[in-house]
């Protein structure tokens, strides 16, 4: 029985890992004021679900609007305003909404931008 289940737990990660998109996701949450808020800051790799294609990068975000993305994952959070910073997985509708740019890595970009290989959207501030 605990190998069968260790066999099954074994195959649902390597089928996640074959077809998800893995992205570091990242947000800074600032305060309506404009100051960046230091006790929330929430930086951690993911597995985007399925149908969230793209690792993205956005400047300045608003919270609520972050909330109505497809992407917007991160629903434990729900109650902060202000704006987010930061990168996260998205699904080409968020994307559009966002109106990023298409790149093959958003690692050096200062605008929205979404690509879909594997860490490609690096937030490094």
């Amino acid at each position: 029985q605990m190998f069968r289940s260790f066999i099954i737990v074994a195959l649902a990660a390597a089928i996640l890992t074959t077809e998800a998109l893995h992205c570091k996701m990242r947000f800074i949450n600032r305060l309506a004021n404009g100051t960046i808020n230091p006790k929330v800051h929430t930086d951690r790799f993911s597995y985007c679900f399925r149908h969230q294609q793209f690792c993205a990068y956005f400047n300045e975000i608003d919270a609520k609007d972050y909330f109505n993305f497809n992407g917007g994952a991160l629903r434990r959070f729900h109650n902060l305003t202000g704006r987010f910073t930061g990168t996260a997985c998205m699904t080409r509708e968020d994307c559009r909404k966002i109106n990023a740019t298409s790149a093959e890595s958003c690692m050096w970009s200062r605008a929205n931008c979404c690509c879909a290989t594997d860490y490609c959207a690096v937030f490094d501030q």
